[in-house]
């Protein structure tokens, strides 16, 4: 439980609190929040580098697309407030965390 708390703080800070910031200082905000999100989603592909292609791009998709979810969120809703990212994020982490150890292990 803790390790998916610290490292939903951690990247959220990173990536919503300051590269979303501070790509958003050089190009409009909607193309930030893409960057931001590509890069979550590519560093995320280290954990399933000895797969196939299949299960790469699943984990890179669906990651990008919760980090550009989780800064649309910080912009649109939350009042530019990480808290609510950190929650989810947390409890997406909790999630896969199960679902690996109950389906592929």
């Amino acid at each position: 439980m803790w390790a998916c708390i610290q490292t939903a703080l951690s990247e959220e800070i990173f990536f919503r609190g300051f590269l979303l910031e501070l790509f958003g200082q050089w190009i409009n905000w909607g193309w930030a929040n893409l960057l931001q999100a590509t890069i979550f989603g590519l560093i995320h592909c280290f954990s399933v580098l000895n797969q196939s292609i299949g299960p790469i791009f699943l984990v890179v998709g669906l990651t990008a697309g919760i980090g550009w979810t989780l800064g649309w969120l910080k912009k649109t809703k939350s009042d530019g407030s990480l808290f609510a990212g950190i929650l989810i994020h947390a409890g997406a982490n909790l999630l896969s965390t199960v679902l690996v150890f109950c389906f592929l292990l």
